[in-house]
Parts: C-alpha cells; structure tokens; sequence
C-alpha cells in the first residue's frame, strides 16, 4: 500500500513537472508571439506615417501650385 502510495506520488510529481514545462513553454511562445505582433504593427505604423507625410507634401505642394496659377490667372485676366 505504501510502495503504491509513493509510486502514485512520484507519478503525480512527473504530471505536475510536465504540465508546468508546457506552460512555461507556451507562455514563452506567446511572449515571442506578442513580441514578433509588437515589432510588426510598429513597422506597419512608421510605413503609414511615412506615407501620410509624402501625401501631405505632396497635396500641399499641389496646393500652392494652384495657388500660383491661380494668382497668374488673375494678373492676367487683369491685365487683359
């Protein structure tokens, strides 16, 4: 009875060891997980404000093109 009792022990220790291994080891997964999303999302945010700032030059440099020509349009318009 004893013998079995130790056996039973020893059985639910190994159980116990293995079943925290796993956590461990996905918990470590995940953290990599979460780590490799983080780093991703960040480069993805930098591309989109890169790529808002290039609109934004570009929409106001379009702007102030049309504003030039614009005030063109009136010298000569009142000139003629």
């Amino acid at each position: 009875m004893l013998k079995e009792l130790s056996e039973e022990c020893k059985n639910i220790k190994e159980n116990t060891s293995d079943a925290f291994g796993k956590l461990t080891n996905n918990a470590e997964e995940a953290a990599k997980d979460a780590k490799f999303s983080t780093q991703r999302a960040a480069e993805d945010a930098k591309i989109n404000a890169q790529r808002a700032a290039t609109d934004a030059k570009l929409n106001a440099q379009r702007a102030a093109e049309d504003a030039g020509n614009a005030v063109q349009r009136t010298i000569r318009d009142a000139v003629n």
